[in-house]
């Protein structure tokens, strides 16, 4: 089966379960697929590539967000900020994990590969 067939059968399978679209298409998965990406939806990732993926945007993010609007005014050293990013996305991306993987679970969602 094509990437395309099990993706759109994925898509179904998340609507009937009723979980909100804003949850199985977040806005980095949409902009990931405009650009051509053959990514799943995150419900069908792995723990640790939801919990990755999703820490490393939020690190950055946050830390560039934080930076211009709060540590560069109170003098903050780099290495401080950096510690600061990384330690929020590490948090985000486990808790992001634990909710995609909680969800699929607690939704009966099919693997990927039974897709």
């Amino acid at each position: 089966m094509s990437y395309e067939e099990k993706y759109q059968k994925a898509l179904a399978e998340l609507e009937a379960s009723g979980i909100r679209k804003a949850h199985y298409l977040p806005v980095g998965h949409r902009i990931s697929k405009h650009f051509g990406s053959q990514s799943r939806p995150p419900h069908y990732n792995t723990f640790y590539k939801n919990a990755f993926s999703m820490g490393i945007w939020f690190t950055v993010g946050w830390g560039i967000g934080m930076w211009i609007l709060v540590w560069r005014h109170a003098d903050k050293i780099y290495s401080e900020a950096i510690t600061a990013a990384g330690f929020a996305g590490m948090i985000f991306g486990l808790a992001m994990g634990c909710f995609y993987k909680f969800m699929a679970r607690k939704n009966n969602l099919s693997d990927w590969d039974d897709l």
